[in-house]
């Protein structure tokens, strides 16, 4: 029967990545696992990323990635270029003249083709021998804000009085070499030398007179109110230029951000584009495959992708420790049969405001950390359910414990019975009281119970349990049902041992004490000090958890603090 894509749903990756491995083994491989936090190798080649990367994109889904990738690169060049304006000195003429077409036509149509309203003014180098280099690629109105017609008049004009002065020096020399070459002292006395004084007088007066004619270039000084900035762009002194800029400024400033604004949103639209046309090729992928692998946080993430695959069956692991909201998050129109695996008697889902959870005077009424497993199977009438009688991971000594208090049909395994006991112990499960008081819970910070005499006595107990042969990976795990414990445990113990701690622990210990950031847990501790290879043997393996995230395979654990010790 072809009931299409089965969706598991897990609350951790941890167990998802266990799930999907169990059906592995079982020879289940069409399966695809969605989401990149999973640390099973053997999974890589089922996750859904992995999967897009090798399989051969349909044409549409291809025609779909390259149109949003060459419209995010044309917008992106278009932002780079705006960027460039803002950060310039003046606003650019693709903005300023848009502007004053609107306000002030006669100055656009000025700085537009660079000539002035009152003469043929071309926007061009001065045909007087004194040429412009550097600037013949700026447009009319760039010339105009910088300035650059008034510096070239400037040094055209500094270039003709130095020229003047050159010829000046130049005609008093050869006066002075006349006066020396072609006088004699009597010349003054007579007729002919008069005459030939006269001359000479009379030519040095006229070229002074000629040097008197000499116009420079008009360069305007005028400091005049904006008000009566109306007129020839190009008759405006720096001053006037820089006001008249710095008044377009904020409207022009106000364009330029309606712009950036929209090519945000062309953006964000390319990369929607981009986004739905690889949910696309995902959906093709799922829709095409027996198991889709998520956990609870990522099937709520990829909700949409969810519902478009439209699974009819969705099968929930420790549904026992899962929200009902994310359950519930999960379902859609297509659901037809929903399958939840737990154990209503476990421990609840965890909500990070203990007024909200079931057990408070106030909790009680919204019930926030009920899952729908457990509110489904204490309803009245309770649903169908099927329950397992047998167990096969607890020395009997420990599952006798929980069979008078929670499961008095439990039956314990051929397998648990012939366990070897515990090396180096006279018993594999006892109980231990002692007298030494906890510590301050304002200590580290952390709100939370801890106990230094319990951190040693389990740090000396696990260098005991090493000694006698408990060296490997998973032998040995210390549990602790408080924060504050295991964030002392793990400072005490980083040193000696290789500690493997839970993800969802250390992000709550990282949470903790960012919030207590001053306090002494922050200021010496380096939770990436965990992994410490160089000083520490290869043998020296433990793994560190809170109650709430451990579950138990194989090995000997040590429960520490108001929880009782178990070796398996």
């Amino acid at each position: 029967m072809n009931c299409g894509p089965i969706l598991c749903i897990c609350y951790t990756n941890h167990a998802l990545d266990q799930f999907l491995e169990h059906l592995i083994g079982e020879g289940v491989t069409d399966i695809v696992r969605v989401g990149a936090r999973s640390k099973t190798e053997s999974l890589d080649d089922y996750n859904l990323e992995s999967l897009m990367g090798s399989r051969e994109k349909p044409f549409s889904v291809r025609a779909a990635l390259r149109m949003a990738r060459n419209e995010w690169e044309a917008v992106t060049k278009r932002i780079q270029e705006l960027e460039k304006a803002f950060r310039s000195d003046y606003p650019t003429w693709e903005f300023v003249q848009p502007f004053l077409m609107m306000n002030n036509a006669e100055q656009c149509m000025e700085l537009e083709t660079g000539r002035s309203r009152y003469a043929d003014y071309e926007d061009d180098d001065e045909d007087d021998g004194f040429q412009t280099v550097g600037h013949r690629d700026m447009s009319p109105y760039e010339r105009w804000a910088e300035c650059i017609d008034i510096k070239d008049k400037e040094r055209s004009n500094r270039w003709v009085l130095e020229n003047q002065k050159i010829q000046r020096e130049q005609r008093n020399g050869r006066q002075e070499r006349d006066n020396r070459a072609g006088l004699n002292m009597f010349d003054a006395l007579s007729d002919r030398g008069n005459e030939a004084g006269d001359t000479r007088g009379s030519q040095t007066h006229h070229e002074d007179k000629e040097e008197e004619r000499v116009d420079l270039q008009y360069i305007p000084d005028t400091d005049r109110p904006l008000v009566n900035l109306q007129d020839d762009v190009w008759l405006m002194s720096r001053s006037e230029r820089q006001r008249l800029i710095d008044s377009w400024r904020p409207q022009i400033l106000g364009y330029m951000m309606d712009e950036m604004k929209r090519l945000i949103q062309q953006l964000e639209n390319a990369k929607q584009a981009e986004n739905d046309a690889r949910d696309d090729f995902r959906r093709t992928i799922l829709r095409q495959t027996s198991v889709i692998g998520m956990t609870t946080n990522g099937a709520a993430k990829h909700q949409t992708l969810v519902a478009a695959v439209a699974p009819k069956i969705i099968m929930c692991e420790e549904a026992g420790e899962v929200l009902e909201s994310h359950i519930l998050a999960t379902l859609s129109l297509s659901t037809q049969h929903l399958i939840l695996i737990g154990d209503h008697l476990q421990l609840r889902p965890h909500v990070e405001t203990n007024d909200l959870s079931t057990d408070s005077k106030v909790g009680k009424n919204y019930n926030l950390d009920l899952s729908l497993f457990e509110r489904l199977v204490k309803a009245k009438p309770a649903l169908d359910l099927s329950k397992l009688t047998v167990q096969r991971r607890m020395r009997p000594e420990i599952s006798s414990i929980i069979r008078n208090m929670l499961y008095p049909e439990l039956v314990d395994g051929d397998n648990v019975k012939v366990y070897p006991p515990v090396q180096g112990m006279g018993a594999n499960l006892f109980f231990m009281d002692h007298s030494h008081p906890e510590d301050s819970q304002d200590e580290y910070g952390l709100q939370s119970y801890s106990n230094s005499f319990e951190v040693g006595m389990v740090e000396a107990l696990a260098n005991y349990l090493i000694k006698n042969g408990y060296d490997q990976p998973g032998d040995i795990a210390v549990i602790t049902p408080y924060l504050g414990q295991l964030s002392k445990l793990r400072d005490r113990m980083k040193k000696s041992f290789m500690l493997v701690i839970d993800e969802r622990d250390q992000e709550q210990l990282d949470q903790k004490e960012v919030e207590n950031e001053d306090g002494p847990a922050a200021a010496n501790s380096n939770i990436n000090e965990q992994v410490g290879v160089r000083n520490i043997s290869l043998q020296k393996y433990l793994t560190l958890r809170t109650i709430d995230n451990y579950q138990v395979n194989e090995g000997i654990s040590l429960g520490v603090g108001s929880s009782f010790f178990d070796f398996v």
